[in-house]
């Protein structure tokens, strides 16, 4: 079941409440501690739009410059993906054929977060940050707000989007983003006109978003359109939020009715996923151990196929894990993958038989295979042209 958009149900109780909000500038850019009152105003739409209360009083930091956001941002990902852990990253997934070659997540994902943003939450550390071209006259700076906000709101309920595994941590995003989105939504769409035009700091965004891959663009937009549509499906909202799941494939998946969905939910939802294949035995220290998740292999099959194809396989897979791993001839990438049937697991080795055929270029001559085993998928890139 799609999510459908319930923007007019959540703008009749923000009208309702009166809360619909038209910022003014005060006390210089309005965005720092002298500015209580558009604080105020934003945490009320927020919590009527959410249906939960702040649990401490949000606070701005506001930033001198692009510069220290940046800086900000940077360490962020430093902290989120450890020592040179988005180096392998990037590595790993080139490797899977989920990135195309000469890749640098780090800086992507920085440019990602970092362009264009007006007010950027910390989703570890639970602070909001400012950026020096914030102005609170601008509807879609006040969306901004909102929209950082309704992350917070998640996070003072949940905790700090810092659970094991990258598939955890975009569900996580996936969930507090969504809410963003919806919440910045439904109140541009209160002010008419004026705010449909997007800014010179939002045009600027969404052409950076444009020039990343795939994959990378798959992962920076999930809040915003597959997050904003699943906390939009009507009457799940309240169960989502008290029950954020952990996985990716709730935002994917097919669900039979919201009744079905929610249920669901309060039983699974803090589970923790299904135990992925076993490492193989034969894989010396490994430097990265990974899962793509449902998210992840849509992206990777959408960048090998149409979009349609790519959804209906990774709503089948149930499970996967890759590993990167160097010996003496270089990196090498195993990713094994469990799906419902043993026809996913075909039709999954049948969209990525083109790429598995391309040759690999003199400087890093590779060996690369798919292995199928009912419904389990076995794709492995190693150094070497004989693997060795």
């Amino acid at each position: 079941m799609q999510g459908t958009r319930v923007l007019p149900v959540l703008l009749a109780l923000a009208v309702a409440a009166g809360f619909v909000i038209h910022f003014v500038t005060r006390n210089g850019n309005g965005a720092g501690r002298g500015a209580p009152d558009m604080i105020a105003e934003a945490r009320e739409f927020v919590e009527a739009g959410s249906g939960m209360a702040f649990r401490s009083a949000p606070v701005l930091d506001t930033l001198g410059s692009d510069a220290a956001l940046a800086t900000r941002v940077e360490g962020y990902l430093d902290r989120r993906f450890g020592p040179s852990g988005l180096a392998r990253r990037t590595r790993a997934l080139e490797l899977l054929g989920a990135l195309p070659p000469g890749q640098n997540m780090r800086t992507q994902l920085l440019v990602a977060e970092a362009t264009g943003t007006r007010v950027w939450f910390d989703d570890l550390a639970g602070t909001l940050h400012v950026g020096p071209g914030f102005d609170p006259a601008l509807p879609a700076d006040q969306g901004a707000l909102i929209n950082a906000l309704s992350r917070l709101l998640v996070y003072q309920h949940h905790g700090p989007a810092a659970p094991p595994g990258d598939d955890a941590w975009l569900a996580w995003r996936g969930v507090a983003g969504g809410l963003g989105a919806s919440n910045e939504a439904a109140y541009r769409q209160s002010i008419p006109g004026e705010a449909d035009i997007p800014t010179s700091a939002e045009t600027e965004r969404e052409a950076s978003l444009m020039s990343l891959p795939i994959y990378l663009h798959g992962i920076a937009q999930f809040p915003v359109f597959e997050g904003k549509d699943f906390l939009e499906i009507p009457g799940a909202r309240a169960t989502i939020l008290a029950h954020p799941p952990a996985s990716t494939d709730w935002f994917l998946r097919e669900f039979e009715s919201v009744e079905a969905l929610c249920r669901d939910l309060e039983r699974r939802a803090d589970a923790p996923p299904d135990a992925p294949p076993a490492m193989p035995p034969d894989i010396p220290d490994p430097t990265l151990v990974e899962s793509l998740g449902a998210l992840g292999a849509r992206l990777l099959f959408e960048r090998h196929g149409d979009f349609a194809q790519a959804s209906t396989l990774a709503a089948r897979l149930e499970a996967d894990i890759y590993v990167l791993f160097s010996t003496g001839t270089g990196d090498h990438l195993r990713w094994t993958a469990r799906f419902a049937a043993p026809r996913d697991a075909e039709q999954a080795r049948a969209l990525l038989t083109a790429w598995l055929e391309q040759d690999s270029p003199s400087s890093d001559p590779r060996s690369k295979q798919i292995v199928v085993d009912g419904a389990t998928l076995v794709l492995s890139n190693e150094s070497g042209p004989t693997g060795e």
